[in-house]
């Protein structure tokens, strides 16, 4: 009986609870240790992830401005870059929106407005109310430089 006791303990080579134990406090430790790069990581992702929809939207807006002046006749050399109002954050002109041949109305009125406290960038078209175009640009500054010839 003692010898087939001493048979069973030599074939069952199982780990003891300590050895398990030492096995997962060093796997613990070893994932600890690799949490800080991994969320540094998605932090850094998440944030190219938002500039480039910042990059998208800003883009869209330049092109629907620089649609709506040309369709206004402010080309870029045509000399009437005096209807177009600028100031430091917002930019204002007039557009034959009706085609009836003036721009005295009201409603063709195209203003574009950033707002520097709460880093917004919107547009009114007429007399509407204004729209949000992009949030969270952090700064914008409208200003014209003359053409040299």
């Amino acid at each position: 009986m003692m010898k087939k006791r001493q048979d069973c303990l030599e074939y069952n080579s199982a780990y003891t609870l300590i050895e398990v134990m030492l096995v997962l406090a060093i796997v613990s430790v070893v994932l600890i240790a690799a949490q800080r790069p991994l969320l540094e990581f998605h932090r850094i992702a998440v944030l190219e992830q938002q500039k480039e929809v910042l990059q998208g939207d800003f883009q869209r807006f330049l092109l629907l401005l620089k649609s709506e002046l040309i369709q206004a006749g402010y080309a870029l050399s045509s000399g009437s870059e005096t209807a177009v109002e600028i100031s430091t954050h917002s930019l204002v002109f007039k557009a034959d929106r009706n085609r009836d041949g003036d721009v005295a109305d009201t409603r063709e009125k195209i203003a574009y407005r950033y707002d520097p406290e709460t880093n917004v960038l919107s547009r009114k078209s007429g007399n509407s109310a204004y729209q949000t175009l992009i949030e969270s640009i952090y700064d914008l500054k409208f200003e014209i430089n003359p053409i040299k010839s």
